[in-house]
């Protein structure tokens, strides 16, 4: 698959069909996937990866030796 001028968010919107195209096309194994119907709801989705900073200083400290 090659993305051209398109950020990863924003694709994965489109595959999953949770945002429109405003140009372009969608392609998939060579097959144009443009006009492909819509997943029924709830089968699909995206989950944000969160960097959570909160958790850095509650490690279990090392026991002295």
């Amino acid at each position: 698959m090659v993305i051209i001028s398109s950020g990863k968010s924003t694709t994965l919107s489109v595959l999953a069909s949770l945002s429109g195209r405003t140009s372009g096309s969608v392609r998939s194994n060579i097959e144009d996937r443009t006009g492909m119907d819509k997943p029924p709801p709830g089968t699909m989705g995206i989950v944000p990866q969160v960097q959570l900073r909160a958790f850095r200083y509650h490690a279990v400290p090392e026991s002295p030796s």
